[in-house]
């Protein structure tokens, strides 16, 4: 590593951990508060309290990787810049963008470290969380949730929307696996009802009955289909992930099972490409910082602040934008989860070339 790149993450790695540390702080202020109602309203003990607070800090996490690598970037080129380093590297005929490969290695370091916290530690600190957010509540009426997904004995429940309070139950797809794998049976429902005696009838929809080869040998429509399900419906919810708790392996799980039922599957597949590209905002995020810290000159360190708090959230805007078309069916599920990716890396690309 050439002497320059090892002098600027000196000063670099200090400037993000303060930066990683502070926009965490931030972000974790409200629910703060959150808890502090509980263990003051419902009197949850203080450990209880202690591990909640945890749980919510790997999936912000997304967020302050990347604004701390822009806070970083930006405030350590504006201090060189009026310590006069910059202006002496040049005369000495050394390329100031040889701050970019000691950058990028530490921003794709990054990288791999958000990836694992995304898809390892996030999920089971939301799984942890509900779990004690539960007892905190004691179970209380759970709220209607769209996309309800689960397993229950060698068979796989999706319902679209699930409302225990009015109960409502819509668009319900149940397939029956056999022990092999092999799908044995796929019913389709517009609605469900439910009896605390009768339990789960199905109404409305059509039912598959499948050989061992994957063949229909059976095609009937039905007004009411009687479900051995061993589930009231305010267990549903709790027992389901939503899409955004999931790992990027159960959403590629869910999407091989449902392809070809005949689902809109828009928004799992959309999420799975914006699991691949939410971690490669680190080095994106650095690239526009270089950029952005070179052009700036010495007022880069005073602003770099407030310039890391609007980049992350012009980001987060044009990132919800492409998501929201992908999931529409507008735009492809790759352009929509990369087009925040795709808008900095342009504008980062251009600040250093104009800086050439």
């Amino acid at each position: 590593m050439k002497i320059i790149s090892r002098y600027f993450l000196q000063n670099f790695i200090p400037v993000f951990f303060v930066g990683l540390l502070l926009f965490t702080t931030i972000l974790l202020v409200s629910p703060l508060f959150i808890i502090m109602d509980l263990v003051v309203a419902r009197s949850i003990p203080l450990k209880t309290a202690l591990e909640l607070f945890i749980t919510k800090i790997p999936p912000y996490l997304t967020y302050t990787f990347p604004m701390a690598i822009f806070l970083a970037v930006v405030y350590v080129i504006g201090q060189f810049s009026e310590h006069g380093e910059i202006m002496a590297m040049k005369a000495s005929g050394a390329s100031i963008k040889y701050f970019l490969p000691a950058i990028l290695m530490f921003s794709l370091s990054a990288q791999l470290i958000m990836f694992y916290v995304n898809e390892f530690v996030a999920p089971k600190a939301y799984e942890r969380e509900k779990i004690l957010m539960n007892k905190a509540y004691n179970n209380v009426i759970m709220p209607s949730r769209e996309n309800v997904f689960f397993n229950e004995n060698n068979s796989f429940y999706f319902f679209r929307k699930v409302d225990p309070k009015n109960k409502k139950f819509e668009d319900i797809l149940l397939i029956e696996l056999l022990e092999k794998g092999n799908v044995r049976l796929i019913i389709h429902a517009e609605k469900a009802l439910w009896d605390e005696f009768k339990g789960w009838t199905f109404m409305n929809g059509e039912v598959y009955s499948l050989n061992k080869e994957g063949e229909i040998i059976f095609q009937g429509k039905f007004k009411e289909y009687k479900v051995t399900l061993n589930r009231t419906p305010y267990q549903l919810v709790p027992s389901s992930k939503p899409v955004e708790e999931m790992s990027i392996f159960e959403i590629v799980d869910q999407i091989r099972l449902l392809e070809g039922t005949g689902l809109n599957l828009n928004n799992l597949k959309t999420e799975f490409h914006i699991r691949i590209a939410l971690p490669f905002t680190c080095p994106i995020f650095a690239i526009l910082a270089l950029g952005l810290g070179l052009n700036m000159g010495k007022g880069g360190r005073s602003l770099s602040f407030g310039l890391s708090v609007i980049s992350i959230f012009v980001y987060y805007i044009i990132f919800s934008i492409g998501r929201s078309l992908a999931k529409a069916g507008i735009v492809p599920y790759f352009l929509g989860a990369w087009l925040g990716n795709i808008v900095f890396l342009i504008i980062g690309i251009y600040l250093l070339n104009k800086k050439r």
